[in-house]
């Protein structure tokens, strides 16, 4: 769907892509939201409390896809419904992505073992 964009200064259409499907947990209405363009979505979570306070959470992080952003959102989305501190789930994604095993498996390959002479 075209958006104008105000980048640069002047208004552009652009083609940006946004993604948005209510989720119900313990009562929480959470709207997991994926906005961007190609290879890049921003996750937000929009949340609704069972009382009908509505807070949004955002912006939490850009991912390759709009599964992977919307996942993200709906897990900040339900650490706050829980009372969590919603910023562990940012944090604890970034140590992850830190010591993924793809990493592990390049230091690997970089360092061969020894071999006995």
């Amino acid at each position: 769907m075209p958006v104008i964009s105000t980048m640069g200064g002047s208004l552009q259409p652009t083609e940006i892509e946004m993604h948005a499907i209510p989720v119900v947990y313990k009562g929480w209405t959470l709207v997991p939201l994926a906005a961007g363009a190609s290879r890049s979505f921003a996750s937000m979570v929009v949340i609704t409390s069972p009382q009908g306070e509505r807070r949004a959470l955002g912006s939490l992080g850009d991912f390759p896809s709009i599964e992977d952003a919307c996942t993200f959102a709906l897990e900040c989305g339900k650490a706050f419904a829980d009372g969590r501190d919603f910023r562990h789930v940012c944090l604890e994604r970034i140590v992850a992505k830190q010591i993924s095993p793809s990493r592990s498996r390049r230091r690997k390959k970089e360092h061969p073992p020894e071999r006995p002479s």
